[in-house]
């Protein structure tokens, strides 16, 4: 009994019968404690069935919660008898207390929400496979805009109304699609602004998050102000946001405002369809912005972004080793040349990799494939400003497959196999 009231470190020891004092134990301690024996007895009873079918409902299901203080030391000392590791379980029941640290330099590293997934897992060399937490943890503001400058849409949709005095209807709209396994993402970002509706396209099996009206884009609006955007798509934005104000002003309903619309339009996105083109010939197109200070302030903005448009790809060639193959990790995002600033930006940023310009193509690439910097910069880097979605799933994939790259074991037949097994599940072969 002396054990327990020194585990607990309170309560007393009587002469006539021995108990801890109900009256004086802070509950907290106490419940604690109860959670640690429950969990200490499965490894101490050699049936655990028995322990299963009898020690829950003894502990539970009893009407009288205070007869707990009297039953639980008395199988605590019970169980504690029967052990051969007393001092250990001692010093781990006063960690989980709050008494010590745990002498173990691992952490549990987490990363952003992804269907209510939980992986635990510690490991204590430097190559550390992160645990994914549930969805219902909220983004951070900048991650949202991150996320934006690789997914969403700013579009202003107008269609022919003849019921209307100019003729046609005006609309504009705020949308994210992605495929349905993301969805738990789009609930996150629905739910950390308040406003918006997810509508599923089960033609392509995609979802889709879309913001409409002028209040409710107002939300968007003072998202985007506060956190701006800062690859091209910002152009788009500022373009949207004057259809926002003139819509305000209820310039849309008069013909020269809707003209005006038009004329931004057609440097919004795609441009004008073919119908517009024709209907509105007349109109004096304007010039797109070049954004050109595209200077990362954020680094939430690069987990947003790299959860969009980042790739954790594992890349296994032929090779003249014993095996005849060999692995190389590599992350990369690829971009619209005209966003070759911020690509570059990326070298700075991160400490490692470098652009690359793809010949024949209008794209450019950020990619860092050395391990030195894929050990030291780039998962570190993620596991502190976590990925959210099921991108998320992906580089807990590539950084497992780093810590069995560290210990050599891509050297091996059986490593080889474990790195084709896990490449395999990766990207576009996840299923779920």
């Amino acid at each position: 009994m002396n054990n327990i009231k020194e585990f607990l470190g309170c309560g007393s020891v009587t002469k006539g019968y021995k108990s801890v004092h109900r009256y004086i134990c802070i509950r907290k301690k106490v419940i604690c404690m109860i959670n640690l024996i429950v969990l200490n007895l499965s490894g101490l009873f050699s049936d655990f069935l028995l322990l299963q079918r009898y020690i829950p409902p003894l502990l539970f299901g009893l009407a009288n919660f205070d007869l707990m203080f009297y039953i639980v030391p008395v199988l605590a000392i019970s169980a504690r008898a029967k052990s051969k590791s007393n001092s250990s379980n001692k010093l781990a029941i006063k960690n989980q207390l709050g008494r010590r640290k745990p002498k173990d330099d691992c952490k549990d590293l987490v990363l952003g929400g992804t269907n209510s997934i939980r992986i635990l897992r510690k490991y204590s060399s430097k190559v550390e496979v992160p645990s994914v937490r549930d969805s219902n943890e909220s983004l951070d503001p900048w991650f949202i805009t991150g996320f934006s400058d690789g997914e969403s849409c700013f579009l202003v949709i107008i269609n022919k109304n003849n019921r209307l005095n100019t003729g046609y209807s005006l609309q504009i709209s705020f949308q994210i699609l992605l495929h349905k396994k993301d969805i738990a993402l789009l609930e996150q970002i629905k739910s950390k602004w308040g406003v918006g509706v997810i509508n599923d396209k089960p033609n392509n099996d995609a979802v889709n998050f879309s913001v409409s009206g002028l209040k409710d884009i107002q939300i968007v609006i003072d998202h985007f102000e506060t956190y701006p955007l800062i690859t091209q798509k910002l152009g788009d934005y500022k373009l949207f946001k004057q259809v926002f104000n003139m819509m305000k002003d209820q310039e849309h309903l008069t013909m020269e405002g809707l003209q005006k619309i038009v004329a931004i339009k057609s440097a919004l996105n795609l441009g004008l369809s073919d119908k517009l083109t024709m209907a509105f010939s007349d109109i004096k197109y304007i010039e797109r912005l070049i954004i050109v200070n595209q200077e990362i302030k954020d680094p939430y903005w690069l987990a947003g972004f790299a959860s969009a448009e980042g790739c954790f790809f594992i890349n296994i060639y032929k090779s003249k080793t014993k095996l005849g193959f060999a692995v190389k990790l590599i992350f990369k995002i690829t971009q619209h040349s005209r966003d070759r600033i911020l690509l570059e930006n990326f070298v700075d940023y991160l400490g490692c990799g470098k652009y690359y310009k793809e010949s024949n193509r209008e794209k450019g690439e950020f990619r860092v494939d050395k391990f030195v910097d894929i050990e030291e910069k780039i998962i570190p880097f993620f596991q502190k400003y976590s990925i959210s979605g099921i991108k998320a799933l992906d580089f807990f994939d590539f950084c497992e497959t780093a810590k069995l790259m560290k210990n050599k074991e891509h050297l091996t037949l059986e490593g080889l196999e474990k790195i084709k097994k896990i490449k395999s599940r990766m990207n576009k072969g996840r299923n779920n």
